[in-house]
């Protein structure tokens, strides 16, 4: 072989090298597939995860046998939102209950609860009231107490529109492990009677948001 064939085969070869590198480069700057590790990585569309078994509904859960939150929304808010379609339009709240009169009329402060809803409708006729919290541990049956009390004097004090005697009478307080409920609900009646089809008339209405109460939690433990 020749000086001048010699040359050229060099430069072949280099030229080869130089190819086979650069296409091994362009898979680290333009998004190539990069070797995957054995090793576990903590993020990127290429990590490895390492899946859990799922969650059953006691697991990671508190004494009602539900977690804590789904879709960033807390329980107490879900369980309203469930209530609230459960009445449609009969559902009268519009306005959450100030911190004060939750505590000057229902006798719950900021420190017996980790989470509450609080609705009440603006229009003072209707005594329509929704209230939800997730007690801290220990306080359930202290907020379950306070709620009991709380009817009481609502009735005791229901001179001003006498007409809500019946439902204010058919109000529930409902527990389900650290979930404490007031529920005042139901459509108005319109008979404006305190008679015995206004005492079923009542009772009828709040057993519809009663009964989404129950469900939810009944589900959630299945």
């Amino acid at each position: 072989m020749n000086v001048k064939m010699r040359k050229y085969k060099n430069i072949s070869l280099a030229l080869l090298v130089t190819a086979a590198l650069a296409s091994g480069l362009s898979g680290c700057f333009f998004g190539g597939e990069p070797e995957m590790s054995s090793k576990p990585q903590s993020g990127g569309t290429n990590s490895i995860v390492e899946t859990s078994q799922p969650i059953s509904a006691s697991e990671g859960s508190d004494a009602s046998g539900v977690s804590g939150a789904v879709d960033g929304r807390t329980m107490t808010e879900i369980v309203k939102e469930n209530i609230v379609k459960a009445y449609g339009d009969n559902y009268l709240p519009n306005m959450e209950i100030p911190k004060e009169d939750l505590e000057t009329q229902f006798g719950i402060t900021p420190d017996m609860y980790d989470e509450i809803v609080a609705e009440m409708p603006t229009i003072g006729f209707h005594p329509d009231r929704l209230i939800i919290v997730k007690a801290k541990e220990g306080k359930a049956e202290d907020i379950e107490n306070a709620f009991k009390n709380a009817k009481n004097l609502l009735t005791e004090n229901n001179t001003q529109y006498p007409q809500n005697l019946a439902k204010i009478n058919a109000a529930k307080i409902l527990r389900n492990g650290d979930y404490v409920c007031f529920m005042l609900l139901g459509k108005p009646n319109e008979s404006g009677e305190n008679d015995e089809s206004a005492v079923q008339f009542a009772e009828d209405q709040v057993n519809i948001g009663v009964k989404e109460f129950e469900n939810f939690f009944e589900n959630m433990r299945q």
